[in-house]
Order: structure tokens, then C-alpha cells, then sequence
């Protein structure tokens, strides 16, 4: 049987395996309610079904989950609850009695984690990372991870895990005891669905004794679910947890979760609030870098700008906001700068790690604005193809999963440098995120500090040579806050070296 849902979760039936696939990857498969009870249902029809032998859960290319989805937590901690179709996903998943395997390739975040301390089996893709942020947010991590977690790791790395959020990369995992096996991406769904048709094929009764006495009574587990959830419920956490807006919005990244099309007006209140706040910041040092760039060298210092600021602003196009992003800075300033001072072209370089669907969007059949953009692909939100030109003034060069410096300095070198050296820019903008970072969670290129500063100083020589200096350099994404820090420091301390 195969069934199709409006819901991004698709349920297959064949073979004496079901397979659950999340499908939400504008949203990194952030986990609604809603989702998490279409999974329950699927468990228990797959559970009553004597020729269901066992279950797959499967991700999306590049993630598996990063968790439950923060707009609806922000909304059950206003209302002092816990919506209780999470509480029955977490005991139908510690309950079933048939065996459960999971297919990771990419990220698996919160509960997106704990989902696989329920496993019988994790197959993961070499680029895989695991984590739990519940602690860092103000949350009690659930779904029982608090027990089974040092159960399966033991008690030190647990720790490391749950309380310190520690992230681990694929081969940390698997020596933890969270994953069984490691192949390379494009086979984690075929190994996962191997791993099952042997299982089908096994004596059912003799397997399924064997299993339930190797997990022990499950009312531990319950009790401890229910532990975990009364512990969130109180108010004292309530007033922290979820409630940080701004850390929640910081985590879970990479995905439309809060956006404007999906309805949230408090988080677009928020966001209107904090635009009238940071909307203004790079037109005002568009205008700095512009005025000083033409007087004489003892304000030379000031040609270049940095502005940093939340939230980011390059998904947002012309007519909705994403990926948490509700104006974008960069194509505001880049027009500001064009219609407000006279400035002809304005280059946008950018090397977030996701692409910048919002400007590319803005300015395709412009030529007077270049977009240069570095990224990973495929992630979210799926745009960035070199095949993607505009008017011929779209430059995009995609870097593939583990791309490391030398492929970012030789796509930089290859494709993105000679397209400005022909447009010679009178200003460049840079879309300044830092989450190509080898420690960021959200994906799986592994740039360090020492690229970002070569790229800025490769972008400074070319502002020299065109713009007469001038940078306008705007902070984009980047979520782990080590890796940010660092990137943004030698990034900004080589913008003040101009010259």
C-alpha cells in the first residue's frame, strides 16, 4: 500500500516494510504536531498489521530533522502546554513492538536526535551530525533521552551530548553507539531498506522476543517520558525555554519553520519590530562608505563597513519573507546605493553557506547589480545552480557536500573573481554568513577561519582596483556561536586593514 498526504509526510507500505519519510526540507524537516501524530497512526496501523515486519524512517538529502518545529513550541509554551500529540508520538515510539531503522543523511537535531536512540539500527551518510540543543534553549531533552541516552553511550558521553550539546560528526556518533553503520550518502536509504528485508525475512516470534528482552520494561521508559514532559511544563522553564525567541529563531535555521507564508504574525510582528530597527543599518553605511570613499586618504579607514545585525536578510524576496529572513539588506542597500547616491554597479558577493534565493530573485534581469554566490548544494532552499544566470549578471558556484578551502578558494579563483574583474563594481555588498563553517551544524562544508579572511582580502583587492574601496559587508548566517565568532573577527580585523 502507498499512501500520498497534504502533510510533508509520506507513508509506504510494501514488502512487509513500511517506510516513513519526512518531506519538509524547506524547513531543515522541522517536525509539526500534526506530523509527529500522521507518524504515530502510521506505527500503530504498521504495529496491528501482521505482515508489517518492520519500519524505516527515512530524511530528506542533506537532513534528517532538526526537531520539533519551534514556531508551534514558542506557541504550546505560551499556552503552558505540551500538545499531546507529541507526548503520544514519544510513547507509541518507545512502545512498538516491530523493529524500527533509520536512514540519516545530514543533520539530526532535538528530537530529530532522540528519534534514533529509539532505533533498532541507524544507517548515516559520512556527512551526518547529531545533536541536542533542548539543554541550550532551556528545555529538558524528551522522548526519554535523558535515560536511554546514557544507557546506549553511557553516562560521559551522554553528558557531553545532552547537557553540553556537544555536536558530533558521523564517526563520534558511531562510536558512541548511536549509529551502526556509515556509507556514503547515496547509499544510506538502500542500506537502511537491506537492513530491513533481512529482518522481514527472520523468524518473527523468535526475533521479537529477543528484542523485547534486550530493551527491558518499557514502563521505565513511559515513566520517564512523562518525567521529562512535567519537567518542561513548569513555569520556571516556560519563562526561558522556547520562550528565547531569538535563540530558537538562531537554531533552527536553513528552513522556512516561522515564516510569513506560513501565518505566523508574532514572530512577523517581531520581525517588523527588529526591521525597523536594522533595515536602516547598511543603507546608513552604504551612505558612510560612499561619502568617505571620495575624500581624502586620512578617512580612507572608513571605506569599508561591517554591520552586525539579526535577522538575516538574504532569502527574502521581492514578495515574501523566508528563511527567517524579512528584508533583504543587501539588495536594499545595493538599490540605495544606486538610486540614492548614484553608484551604477553594485556587486553582491555571497558565501553563506545557503544560497541566497531572495537576492538572486531581486535582481535577475539586472544587469547594473552582479550576484556572485558560493554555497552548498544541494541544501536549502534548493536554488544556486550554475545553470542559474539572469541576464548573464548571476554567478553561481556550488560546492558540493565535504568541500573544504582549496574548493572554496578555487571556486572563488574559477568562477566568482573573474565575473567581477570583468563588471569592475563602483561598490561591493558581501552576504557575510559564516555557517560554511566546519563546526556549523546546518550543513556539511568545512571552511575554516583562514578562508574567510582569504576571500575578504581577495574582495578588498578588487575593490581597490574598482570601487575605490569600498565594501559594504552584511552578516548573514552562521550557528554555531564559536565558529562565528572567530569567522567574524578575522573577517572584520581584515576589512580594517584596507588599504
Amino acid at each position: 500500500m502507498s499512501e500520498s498526504m497534504s502533510l510533508p509526510i509520506s507513508i509506504e507500505a510494501k514488502g512487509g516494510i513500511t517506510v516513513i519519510r519526512f518531506d519538509r526540507p524547506e524547513t531543515q524537516n522541522a517536525l509539526t504536531a500534526e506530523m509527529l501524530a500522521t507518524i504515530s497512526d502510521a506505527l500503530v496501523l504498521g504495529e496491528r498489521d501482521g505482515r508489517n515486519k518492520a519500519f524505516v524512517m527515512v530524511g530528506s538529502p542533506g537532513v534528517f530533522s532538526v526537531g520539533n518545529d519551534l514556531r508551534e513550541l514558542i506557541q504550546f509554551a505560551d499556552e503552558g502546554r505540551i500538545d499531546e500529540s507529541i507526548v503520544r508520538f514519544l510513547k507509541t515510539l518507545a512502545t512498538i513492538e516491530k523493529p524500527l531503522i533509520a536512514a540519516v543523511d545530514g543533520l539530526a537535531m532535538g528530537i530529530g536526535a532522540a528519534i534514533l536512540l529509539h532505533c533498532d539500527y541507524v544507517v548515516a551518510s559520512e556527512w551526518s551530525s547529531f545533536e541536542s540543543n533542548c539543554v541550550e534553549l532551556g528545555l529538558i531533552p524528551t522522548g526519554a533521552a535523558t535515560l536511554l541516552g546514557a544507557s546506549v553511550m553511557g553516562y560521559q558521553r551522554a553528558f557531553e551530548f545532552l547537557v553540553l550539546g556537544e555536536r558530533f560528526d558521523v564517526e563520534r556518533a558511531y562510536q558512541a553507539g548511536i549509529v551502526n553503520r556509515i556509507v556514503p550518502a547515496d547509499d544510506v536509504e538502500r542500506a537502511a531498506l537491506a537492513v530491513a528485508r533481512k529482518l522481514a525475512g527472520r523468524s518473527m516470534e523468535s526475533a521479537g522476543m529477543t528484542r523485547r528482552l534486550m530493551r527491558g520494561d518499557r514502563r521505565e521508559v513511559l515513566a520517564r517520558i512523562d518525567q521529562e514532559i512535567a519537567q518542561i511544563e513548569l513555569a520556571e522553564l516556560r519563562s526561558r525555554a522556547v520562550l528565547d525567541r531569538g535563540e530558537a529563531e538562531r537554531r533552527q535555521t536553513g528552513g522556512q519553520i516561522v515564516g510569513l507564508e506560513e501565518g505566523d504574525e508574532g514572530l512577523a510582528e517581531a520581525g517588523g519590530a527588529a526591521g525597523e530597527r536594522r533595515e536602516g543599518e547598511p543603507l546608513q553605511q552604504a551612505e558612510l562608505v560612499r561619502d568617505l570613499g571620495i575624500v581624502e586618504d586620512d578617512l580612507r579607514a572608513a571605506d569599508d563597513a561591517f554591520c552586525a545585525m539579526r535577522p538575516p536578510g538574504h532569502h527574502a524576496e521581492p514578495d515574501r519573507a523566508m528563511g527567517f529572513c524579512f528584508f533583504n539588506q543587501a539588495a536594499i542597500a545595493a538599490r540605495h546605493a544606486q538610486r540614492g547616491h548614484g553608484v551604477g554597479r553594485v556587486a553582491v558577493v555571497d558565501w553563506d553557506v545557503h544560497h541566497g534565493n531572495g537576492t538572486q530573485a531581486i535582481f535577475w534581469d539586472d544587469p547594473s547589480v552582479l550576484y556572485a554566490s558560493t554555497h552548498q548544494m544541494p541544501l536549502y532552499p534548493g536554488t544556486g545552480a550554475a545553470s542559474e544566470r539572469g541576464a548573464g549578471n548571476i554567478v553561481n558556484a556550488p560546492l558540493a557536500p565535504g568541500a573544504d578551502g582549496e574548493d572554496f578558494r578555487a571556486a572563488f579563483d574559477g568562477s566568482i573573481l573573474p565575473a567581477l574583474e570583468r563588471f569592475a563594481p563602483e561598490l561591493v555588498i558581501i552576504s557575510a554568513g559564516f555557517d560554511a563553517h566546519s563546526r556549523d551544524p546546518l550543513a556539511q562544508l568545512e571552511l575554516v577561519e583562514a578562508d574567510f579572511a582569504w576571500a575578504t582580502d581577495r574582495l578588498m583587492d578588487l575593490a581597490d582596483r574598482h570601487a575605490h574601496g569600498r565594501i559594504v559587508s552584511i552578516l548573514e548566517g552562521g550557528y554555531d556561536l564559536k565558529a562565528l565568532a572567530a569567522s567574524t573577527a578575522v573577517h572584520v580585523e581584515a576589512l580594517m586593514h584596507a588599504g
